[in-house]
């Protein structure tokens, strides 16, 4: 198994954990992670979300505001 690999897997099983231990609550969520180790400069990204569409695609918007307004 090359370091990449072993990198990819190591970021989707935290993805995963922490998904789990968010999908025991009740309130929605965004988790966005990555994994920037990627040997030819890639990054491995995972997004999961929770709650209703319209509410967390108005959050996805307000962050994106925020950020462009950096």
């Amino acid at each position: 198994m090359t370091d990449k690999t072993k990198g990819v897997l190591k970021h989707l099983l935290a993805h995963n954990q922490a998904k789990a231990m968010l999908n025991a609550r009740t309130y929605p969520y965004i988790l966005v992670t990555c994994n920037p180790d990627g040997s030819e400069g890639d990054v491995d990204v995972e997004l999961s979300f929770h709650g209703n569409e319209d509410l967390l695609s108005y959050i996805m918007e307000q962050v994106g505001d925020y950020f462009q307004a950096k």
